[in-house]
């Protein structure tokens, strides 16, 4: 069932719970699985410098999905560089598209590597999400 939601960008639990299935189910060649879709309407921000503020569970898994590509924005610096959605369920697991863009990413937390987490801009198709990275 992962694999299925992975495949389809789609919430393992939603798929789940739509076909009436547990993560213990078995699943036979033929049969039918439903697959959730979410259309997430786009909601107000306060500026054009600011991003939608997003429930990740229920709205921005499913505007940045598996596969997407995206450009991120320090919040503070502007600097800004590229990265793609390479997998995750509870988070967004992320990678930098380009060693320039792994090279910018860095300089925005001041030229060295560091585990505390900024403010950012995610901008996927068209719409502005308030993330952080």
């Amino acid at each position: 069932m992962w694999r299925i939601s992975v495949k389809y960008n789609a919430n393992l639990n939603s798929i789940l719970q739509k076909n009436g299935l547990t993560g213990s189910s078995i699943i036979y060649v033929g049969q039918k699985i439903i697959i959730p879709v979410h259309h997430v309407p786009v909601t107000p921000t306060k500026g054009t410098q600011y991003g939608e503020y997003l429930d990740w569970w229920t709205q921005a898994q499913y505007v940045f999905q598996i596969g997407k590509t995206a450009k991120a924005i320090d919040f503070y610096t502007g600097k800004s560089w590229y990265i793609k959605r390479t997998i995750g369920a509870s988070h967004a697991d992320v990678e930098t598209l380009t060693a320039q863009d792994t090279a910018i990413m860095k300089l925005a937390w001041g030229g060295s590597w560091s585990w505390a987490s900024r403010p950012v801009i995610v901008e996927v198709d068209g719409r502005k999400i308030a993330a952080g990275i």
